[in-house]
């Protein structure tokens, strides 16, 4: 009976493990291959949008950075005066207890440097310095003056639209302003018409007026814009008379006008 014999092949172990070690050698660097396929994924990515970015800054203005900048400052501005006013302080001084002196050092110096003082040289230079300074103290209520010019475009469209109208009711044609046939007509574009000859004058003396006294010219504002539709349905009735609806306006118009004169003196140094 036979017994059975391993018989060992010489250089089988060997082989096999080159063979282990080529496969993990080729997986190492199938991984490798895939890490930098992936990191040149990314990077282009990042690249693409860097040149994105970059070509959004190139459309942007030259000033872009220095008006963010401002906008910036101005909502932080806005912020700290709610803040104080909710808190019944003064903003003008909490914001002196935030400079150090040697920041009001050096903004002084920059001011001096900007507007010098040159000493007197004669009334005339004396003079315009004056108005200088007295022009810088005033700041316009940009608040006020939006809400009245969305009212007078408000007043001024509908005096327009109701013209409109009452030409395609009564067929005025254009440019025909008034009609022998039609009075009621008359009355309508006549509304339109004498608001639209004193808008000019009353709106030089509610700017000038409103560049020193802000709330009195807005409430001056409203006086006469609202005459001018009492004023307008007054005369919508056919009857001129009942224009007279409206005379509580030259309260504002005539208002506006010593407003601007008084702004004008305090300009001038007279009060």
């Amino acid at each position: 009976m036979a017994s059975g014999v391993a018989i060992a092949v010489p250089g089988s172990s060997h082989e096999e493990s080159e063979c282990s070690t080529a496969s993990l050698k080729r997986e190492d660097r199938l991984r490798k291959f895939r890490e930098l396929h992936f990191k040149r994924n990314e990077a282009r990515k990042l690249n693409h949008q860097e040149v994105v970015e970059e070509d959004k800054r190139l459309k942007l203005p030259s000033n872009w950075e220095a008006k963010k900048a401002r906008l910036e400052w101005e909502l932080q501005v806005d912020e700290k005066k709610k803040e104080c006013a909710a808190k019944g302080e003064d903003y003008n001084r909490v914001k002196l207890l935030d400079i150090s002196a040697e920041d009001a050092e050096r903004w002084e110096r920059k001011k001096k440097k900007r507007n010098p003082d040159p000493g007197f040289s004669d009334y005339a230079a004396a003079q315009l310095r004056q108005y200088q300074r007295l022009t810088k103290q005033i700041k316009p209520d940009m608040e006020n003056y939006e809400k009245q010019r969305e009212e007078c475009w408000v007043m001024l469209a509908y005096l327009a639209v109701k013209v409109g109208q009452a030409r395609k009711k009564y067929d005025v044609k254009y440019p025909t302003m008034y009609s022998d046939k039609n009075p009621v007509f008359n009355c309508i574009q006549r509304a339109h018409q004498n608001t639209l000859e004193v808008y000019p004058q009353w709106l030089i003396f509610q700017c000038i007026s409103g560049l020193a006294y802000p709330t009195v010219a807005s409430v001056l504002g409203v006086i006469w814009v609202t005459s001018r539709f009492s004023y307008a349905w007054g005369y919508y009735t056919g009857d001129p008379a009942k224009r007279m609806k409206g005379a509580y306006g030259y309260i504002g118009y005539f208002g506006a006008i010593l407003m601007s004169l008084v702004a004008g003196l305090q300009l001038q140094n007279m009060l």
